[in-house]
């Protein structure tokens, strides 16, 4: 089977689309890496340059504690290693480390608070796979004189991202050149 590789115009010259992503794009997400939680609601999977998302929403109070165990559960009966920093950017540590942050969304003139954990794990063969659990805040209720810092609702959102090895690495080149 052959593939046409397209060329994307932006500004003044051309892109070559990467051929790896393509080839990639192809392949599968393994058994048991992307983890659709009892409860899932709103389910959605798709492709992303070279990778396989998997997104849905859960009805579960801050900090999701239990989910977050299950999740690191399931991916270490299956052999892949949690990391202690985030895999693109290594010079940060993940929330296997920190646990739960929060920032202002967007970073000028924030609409939300977002609580976030984050954590990558490695395959054996070095494919990457990310899990983020997200709550979101209404800034307002951050500018009145007293409120509880966490989560008003329990509306759970939960990206998993799979990343083949090469185009993981690729990508973690990209974003950090100089290491």
């Amino acid at each position: 089977m052959f593939r046409i590789i397209k060329t994307v115009k932006a500004g003044s010259g051309f892109l070559l689309l990467p051929a790896f992503l393509i080839l990639f794009s192809c392949i599968k997400a393994p058994e048991g890496s992307l983890i659709t939680l009892p409860g899932a609601d709103k389910v959605q999977t798709f492709r992303l340059n070279g990778m396989h998302v998997l997104e849905y929403r859960l009805k579960v109070k801050y900090p999701a504690s239990e989910q977050i165990a299950e999740v690191r559960d399931r991916l270490k009966r299956a052999g892949w290693k949690p990391l202690s920093y985030i895999f693109l950017f290594p010079g940060n540590s993940s929330s296997q480390v920190l646990g739960w942050t929060f920032f202002n969304d967007p970073p000028r003139r924030p609409v939300w608070v977002i609580y976030e954990w984050t954590g990558d794990w490695l395959d054996p063969d070095g494919n990457l796979v990310t899990y983020t659990f997200r709550y979101k805040d209404s800034m307002a209720k951050y500018q009145q004189s007293t409120f509880i810092l966490k989560p008003a609702r329990d509306d759970l959102a939960v990206t998993a991202i799979y990343t083949p090895a090469a185009v993981a690495k690729h990508k973690q080149r990209a974003l950090n050149p100089k290491s």
